[in-house]
């Protein structure tokens, strides 16, 4: 039997008495549904589709009692300053939307059982705390500082792959070892805690980049990876436990001997050092190293004895960005090693959020001496010009460098134009290279057009008295920004 609860005008559907779905399964098509104040209740074995957003308003504890499943298509939202808008005892809840999801509140969220499934992945812009399980069936769960995914004691998740995984910070609660299914970049690299005493509380996270002083090191270690570092941090104290970290693309982490991989451990005056060796498992394409025992804290990466065995791909020594005085931009970077690097594109970007292409230069592959790259953008932008370095690997696989900036206003003095109003001509000030220029009326005509290249005189004895838009742009730069002087002419 299938009860269906349908809006056809209002957006939302007000919950205001006490709602019990004894029901083998009932789907809600609002675009909303918002509990104003009342219980809600999902018998055991009710399935529950919610195709919009799930709003709760109340404020007693376990607001909806969620015996079943609860399959969620938008936002969840709980907007009560008090109580829990979920059971924490039983009951399981889906986010099986398309478009990516978020998860927010005044106030932390429980839940029992939870599941991602969502190619899109779920935002948490608030604290959830997992009772039971966590599945990673598909999509990525987005953390940041604040907004974590906690897994409490006597809790565990299922699945976990490069399509399903935590990106951002993760808390883990208990005694027991746990391994962390955290990602960046589209791929999960995991952290385990192992061999704990008594019962900790620990932060991880994984971060595809260059880890910071990665060249500065000590002890058995003769490099440290250059693409990916841990974060592992527990909420207090020193608990001395075991640890590992796993690699599942030895191309991509840069591995082809495992038993020459060491855990390197950054000291808090920036030196890596290597963690006793343990154990480890698996073989160059995917596995773990064991290592420990540790007691201090801060950042991990992978390292090694041998620069030939395992090359720990990209070692990218600098990436820089000139402005040049016939306004174009040399960019250039140095690589200390390479391995199954395929190309480098060169981004750039106006505002540091969208990013064109400016060109490709093809990697090394693999190589373990110094190597010099160079690539001119023709067409900066006037003003700020950010520029980043994408590389790539053999498998698609790829990570970014720091950002870069240039600046051309500064450069040259500012355009002028008088005298304004005029009678019969104008002086056009301050030209540095190639401009085009339109000259219209109020009605959009184009009266004038042509190009300055050094400062001149534009003549307008020939035009009727009235109001006149001038558009000054780089002739050489469809990028640029564009001047704009508004002239009377007597």
């Amino acid at each position: 039997m299938v009860k269906y609860l349908k809006q056809s005008i209002m957006t939302k559907y007000i919950l205001n008495l006490v709602l019990f779905l004894l029901l083998q399964t009932a789907v809600l098509g609002q675009t909303a549904i918002t509990n104003q104040g009342s219980k809600i209740k999902i018998s055991a074995g009710s399935y529950v589709v919610i195709q919009g957003d799930l709003i709760n308003k109340a404020g007693s504890t376990s607001d909806i009692d969620n015996l079943g499943t609860i399959k969620i298509n938008g936002a969840l939202i709980d907007s009560a300053t008090t109580g829990e808008m979920f059971a924490t005892t039983s009951g399981k809840i889906v986010f099986s939307g398309t478009n990516i999801q978020s998860v927010k509140g005044k106030k932390r969220t429980h839940f029992y059982d939870v599941e991602i499934d969502n190619p899109s992945g779920v935002i948490l812009d608030t604290a959830v705390f997992i009772h039971n399980t966590l599945g990673l069936t598909n999509g990525i769960i987005y953390s940041s500082a604040g907004n974590e995914v906690n897994m409490l004691d006597g809790s565990s998740y299922t699945g976990g792959s490069n399509n399903s995984y935590v990106d951002g910070p993760m808390i883990k609660t208990g005694n027991t070892d746990f391994v962390f299914p955290v990602g960046d970049k589209n791929r999960i690299q995991q952290i385990a805690i192992l061999d704990l005493s008594s019962s900790e509380t620990f932060t991880a996270e994984y971060v595809r980049g260059i880890p910071p002083q990665n060249t500065n090191i000590s002890g058995n270690l003769t490099r440290v990876s250059s693409v990916e570092y841990w974060h592992l941090t527990p909420s207090s104290g020193t608990p001395q436990i075991n640890m590992a970290l796993y690699w599942n693309n030895g191309d991509s982490s840069g591995i082809t001997n495992p038993q020459t991989l060491l855990i390197a451990h950054q000291k808090s005056n920036g030196q890596w050092e290597d963690i006793p060796y343990i154990s480890g498992s698996g073989a160059a394409a995917a596995g773990s190293i064991k290592g420990g025992p540790v007691s201090t804290y801060s950042l991990y990466s992978l390292g090694t004895t041998s620069n030939i065995d395992n090359p720990l791909p990209i070692e990218l020594l600098s990436f820089d960005a000139q402005a040049k005085d016939n306004y174009t931009v040399d960019l250039s970077w140095i690589t200390a090693s390479e391995q199954n690097n395929d190309f480098f594109t060169v981004e750039r970007s106006q505002f540091g959020k969208q990013w064109e292409e400016v060109g490709i230069v093809k990697g090394a592959g693999n190589s373990n001496q110094i190597l010099r790259y160079a690539l001119t953008d023709t067409k900066p932008y006037m003003g700020i010009s950010y520029y980043r370095l994408k590389q790539t690997d053999y498998d698609g696989s790829f990570s970014f460098s720091e950002i870069r900036s240039v600046n051309f206003k500064s450069q040259t003095p500012d355009i002028t134009l008088y005298p304004n109003p005029t009678t019969d001509f104008v002086f056009i000030k301050n030209i540095s290279h190639k401009m085009q220029y339109t000259l219209s009326n109020m009605m959009g005509e184009i009266v004038s057009k042509g190009y300055f290249e050094a400062d001149t005189k534009l003549y307008l004895e020939q035009l009727p008295s009235g109001v006149y838009n001038l558009r000054l742009t780089d002739a050489n730069n469809a990028n640029s920004n564009t001047t704009i002087f508004k002239i009377i002419k007597n």
